[in-house]
């Protein structure tokens, strides 16, 4: 079950962390759309780019922020970057398959801090359920935060938990399935803002404080491919997400 598992798996998504060591990757000898990423100093890149059977999601951040797979995901299927050669992560739209983040000890975030959460996604089934894309807390749209699918018609959504237990944030119109898309969720502190291919679909107010207490995941409940899923401590510019989607197109 879900829930037993990431009981060992602490708090963080993004918004302001507090981390010690490396303060992240510079970019190195990173080309392409990784640069791309790089240069805007990540908390989290998970890349996707392990072999089939691998335990865990290399973090290319430099923070060390590798999370675990469960159950079953397949590995080392085509990518959805049109400007690179990459692999990616297929998800079997199941609750025993998703990936996450177990690195309680250095870590944390409050509730109303500025970040970023973005992704390659493509999706396949149909079903009018909520399906996470990535997520700070056990189950979306009720976790602290969440950026989501909800299927039939496929609707991307970003949101974050009030106090009171319901949901508030943008959403996008309707998507394709089984075509390639990034998704970019963006908060300041007050706004949030949701851009499908570089295009601003909608922004939202919110105040909520997001309980820090939860773990960071991606995929449940998911039957889609996903690539290279970031985290940021701050929102991206409407400018930087649209170079980040000319980089991977």
């Amino acid at each position: 079950m879900r829930v037993l598992a990431l009981v060992a798996l602490a708090a963080t998504a993004c918004g302001r962390l507090n981390f010690g060591g490396s303060d992240g990757a510079e970019g190195g000898g990173a080309t392409g759309y990784a640069a791309a990423v790089l240069a805007d100093k990540p908390q989290l890149f998970w890349r996707f780019e392990e072999a089939p059977g691998a335990p865990a999601a290399v973090d290319s951040s430099g923070h060390g922020r590798n999370g675990l797979y469960f159950g079953s995901p397949t590995l080392g299927v085509p990518g959805l970057l049109a400007s690179d050669s990459n692999l990616a992560l297929a998800l079997d739209g199941t609750s025993a398959t998703y990936v996450a983040l177990a690195d309680p000890a250095n870590l944390s975030w409050l509730g109303i801090s500025p970040c970023t959460i973005e992704a390659w996604i493509e999706l396949y089934a149909s079903d009018g359920a909520f399906h996470e894309i990535a997520s700070k807390g056990p189950t979306a749209p009720y976790a602290a935060m969440s950026l989501f699918v909800q299927y039939d018609p496929g609707t991307i959504k970003f949101s974050r938990n009030t106090a009171s237990g319901s949901w508030e944030g943008p959403w996008s119109a309707p998507v394709a399935y089984s075509t390639r898309m990034h998704v970019v969720a963006t908060y300041d502190g007050s706004m949030m803002v949701l851009y499908v291919n570089a295009r601003l679909s909608q922004t939202a107010a919110s105040l909520s404080v997001v309980d820090s207490g939860a773990a960071f995941s991606a995929g449940f409940n998911l039957d889609a491919t996903i690539d290279e899923l970031a985290v940021y401590d701050f929102p991206l510019t409407a400018e930087r997400v649209l170079a980040h989607f000319a980089a991977g197109s």
